[in-house]
């Protein structure tokens, strides 16, 4: 299944990574002599199933940032004031009604990664498709790892930075959209969410993946998580510490 890369760049480097470097977005830090936001899009380009790629973020900045080099199925869009106002812009602009985001902060995203999950998206007929990569797996690539995990009956898992959606379903289920965005980094709230029952069973750890899509298709969404071996996809640099170890890790694949 094919779809439109919907890379999202906006994030102002106001954060632990300020210690890093001194540019003024973190999509803009440069990892390796090449900024964090290029070695997605290069990732993407070398997809045969990323039809057109879309950055969203500040415009001139990554324009010069990408240079003139980068995919001819390429452009940049000017963010908007908050995450989901990037994710409608970056939807927007896309001609296609089949749409995969992407965080500019993934750098160890490989092409080989993006066309297994499109391809298994494509599989499941769902509208919503979202990576997830058990607890071993991540701590066997990445041991020294601080990542958020979540216990369901099935395992433990963490989610990855990109998922598969659908363009309607930014119109249809925004609200939804704006609370899972605002809570995506603590698991705890997004259980609430989800309803009263859901507490209970992520508390006697009876949580299962088919509960939490069956609850999604009564919230109105098509949904289905995509479990994956490959712990880079949930490995976003949101710190020094993840800088280093990603530079680490590339200097391993390039021996």
């Amino acid at each position: 299944m094919k779809a439109a890369a919907v890379v999202l760049a906006g994030a102002p480097n106001s954060g632990k990574l300020k210690e890093a470097s001194s540019e003024n977005y973190e999509a803009l830090i440069l990892l390796a002599g090449k900024p964090l936001v290029g070695w997605v899009v290069d990732a993407l380009a070398e997809s045969p199933f990323v039809e057109e790629i879309i950055v969203v973020g500040p415009k001139k900045e990554l324009a010069a940032a990408l240079g003139e080099d980068w995919p001819l199925k390429g452009k940049v869009v000017q963010a908007g004031d908050t995450l989901l106002d990037n994710l409608k812009l970056g939807g927007e602009a896309a001609a296609s009604e089949r749409l995969l985001l992407v965080t500019a902060d993934l750098p160890l995203l490989r092409p080989e990664i993006v066309d297994e999950f499109l391809t298994r998206a494509g599989e499941t007929g769902a509208s919503l498709c979202y990576p997830i990569v058990s607890k071993e797996d991540t701590l066997a690539m990445f041991p020294e790892a601080e990542r958020t995990f979540v216990r369901l009956k099935e395992g433990t898992f963490t989610g990855g930075n990109f998922l598969y959606l659908e363009k309607h379903i930014l119109r249809e289920a925004s609200q939804l959209f704006e609370k899972v965005i605002a809570a995506r980094k603590r698991p705890w709230q997004l259980v609430r969410i989800m309803g009263t029952s859901f507490v209970f069973s992520f508390l006697f750890r009876t949580l299962s993946i088919a509960k939490i899509e069956e609850r999604a298709k009564r919230l109105g969404l098509n949904a289905r998580a995509i479990p994956m071996r490959q712990a880079e996809v949930g490995f976003d640099v949101d710190k020094p510490k993840d800088l280093q170890l990603v530079k680490r890790v590339l200097e391993d694949f390039n021996r």
